[in-house]
């Protein structure tokens, strides 16, 4: 499991210690360099500040074949609503690293400003559940702890219960659906086939 290159350890160390001590920082500082989703989350208090182990996303959830959107994720037992299901795995970079043409699919963004997680050469389960705009399952940022050192990772958590066999949706986002119109031609085809809106 990758999180981040080498260079990046101090930027980890950093964010785990703003999440921590986040009072010792000004706020206008953090506003301009942190996500804006992080930022919200960190002034809300909703970040732990205590490390939580990853949760086993094979516990919760399998891959199967979805009937036109290829490759999708299911859940492989019932799951209570606020359930850890797994952690979005990839490497931490930043966003001028990125080289190939395609790489934005699979990429997320991190805490700090112009930062991500890139997942195109892991392809984890999280990276694979397919998009909607009435999710069942959304992102928290949490510490966890891994090899004796404290990470802020990405964490797929269910917004309500899910029952067994039922699909698992996020919403990707704005900065997806930019990317997405960057590379294909879209006239002729809808976005999304939203299967949790048409299956309800």
């Amino acid at each position: 499991m990758i999180y981040y290159r080498d260079k990046y350890v101090d930027l980890m160390e950093d964010i785990c210690e703003v999440i921590k001590n986040k009072d010792e920082y000004d706020e206008n500082y953090l506003k301009e360099n942190c996500d804006s989703y992080f930022y919200s989350e960190l002034i809300k208090n909703n970040i732990p500040k205590k490390s939580y182990p990853c949760p086993n996303s094979e516990e919760y959830c399998e891959i199967f074949h979805t009937l036109d959107m290829g490759r999708g994720i299911r859940a492989k037992k019932s799951i209570l609503k606020n359930t850890k299901i797994g952690c979005y795995i990839g490497v931490l970079k930043h966003k001028n690293d990125i080289k190939k043409e395609d790489e934005w699919r699979y990429n997320y963004q991190y805490a700090i400003n112009n930062y991500i997680v890139d997942d195109s050469n892991n392809h984890s389960i999280m990276s694979i559940m397919n998009h909607s705009s009435n999710p069942n399952v959304t992102i928290f940022f949490h510490l966890h702890r891994v090899n004796n050192l404290d990470e802020c990772h990405i964490v797929c958590i269910t917004t309500r219960d899910i029952e067994i066999n039922e699909e698992l949706f996020i919403d990707y986002g704005e900065e997806y659906w930019i990317g997405y119109n960057k590379i294909y031609n879209l006239k002729n085809q809808p976005l999304i086939t939203n299967f949790f809106q048409k299956n309800k």
